[in-house]
């Protein structure tokens, strides 16, 4: 029912594992940091990275360029909306996994992709992986535990979106449905995953914490 969502709930956004989608508009001074710590510093080979650039003019394409022979699809293009460009990666990704992260936004540590993917957990029947995440403003790092239980999903989002890995098959057939985007504005990744739930895909909690975010970002109204 598309009553229980609107324009307030927060976004629990984000992405990068096997796939790895990055949405950017003019941000190229914060994209250094988040690609190098994706590419970079992540003690963990198998990484499709993916940028989906909104055309922007502020020099970001030339920092990609820097990194363009680690990147295997650049897209700078104007997008109707960020969700709209987070759809684009998706369509472009051939990995088993997708994580979604900003240019803003690091993994927390080196070892995050080796400590979800690496440490025999059973991802079998798995849909969604989600981890942990810490919000970071200019004077301090407020660690955001995610719920255990993914039906309080019933009530509101559990986990930070960038802190997810979600099975690529499974992301192909639940695409942000852009056709909601301007009753629920950056909820519209909630109302994502909240269908998955109600498809009955299964969601596996892992001990780790997964990234950091930037409060100033696009959607970062509440924790998650």
């Amino acid at each position: 029912d598309d009553d229980r969502f609107d324009e307030n709930r927060d976004e629990i956004l984000q992405e990068v594992f096997s796939n790895g989608v990055e949405k950017i508009c003019n941000i190229g001074a914060s994209l250094k940091s988040s690609k190098t710590s994706v590419e970079l510093s992540q003690k963990y080979d198998n990484i499709e990275y993916i940028v989906i650039d909104g055309a922007s003019t502020d020099g970001t394409i030339e920092i990609i360029e820097r990194y363009r022979n680690r990147i295997a699809v650049v897209v700078s293009e104007k997008d109707n909306c960020i969700y709209d460009a987070l759809n684009k990666g998706i369509l472009q990704s051939s990995g088993d996994w997708i994580s979604v992260m900003n240019a803003g936004d690091v993994y927390a540590t080196d070892n995050v992709l080796a400590d979800v993917f690496s440490k025999g957990y059973d991802f079998g029947r798995v849909g969604v992986i989600y981890g942990d995440a810490i919000a970071v403003d200019k004077n301090a790092e407020i660690y955001y535990p995610a719920d255990d239980d993914v039906s309080r999903l019933d009530k509101g989002p559990c986990y930070r979106h960038g802190a997810s890995f979600v099975n690529r098959k499974l992301h192909l057939n639940h695409l942000f449905d852009l056709k909601k985007k301007d009753k629920l504005g950056f909820a519209l990744d909630y109302e994502q995953i909240y269908r998955m739930y109600k498809s009955g895909v299964s969601f596996l909690k892992v001990p780790v914490t997964v990234i950091k975010y930037e409060m100033r970002g696009a959607s970062t109204i509440s924790p998650f």
